[in-house]
């Protein structure tokens, strides 16, 4: 029973761990693909868009998440894609 105890007792640490590197990964993707789009900018695309995708995995696991991908777009109204495509 302790030790059930204790293995519910670190699911729920990380699962609030878990939450907190999503918050985290959101926040910080917001910014990194506001200053890409500077970049952008800067590189003569103004209407280039870029933004991260951030898949949630099912459960825990070692990553966090089931994948982050970075999508593109060079001009307004133009699907965004995933960079490597």
């Amino acid at each position: 029973d302790e030790l059930e105890a204790r293995l519910e007792e670190a699911k729920k640490v990380a699962e609030e761990a878990l939450t907190v590197l999503r918050d985290i990964r959101l926040k910080n993707a917001k910014v990194i693909a506001n200053a890409l789009h500077q970049e952008l900018v800067d590189l003569g695309m103004p209407k280039g868009e870029i933004q991260f995708h951030i898949e949630d995995g099912d459960g825990l696991s070692a990553l966090g998440a089931k994948s982050i991908e970075l999508l593109f777009s060079a001009n307004k109204g133009e699907q965004l894609l995933p960079l490597h495509k």
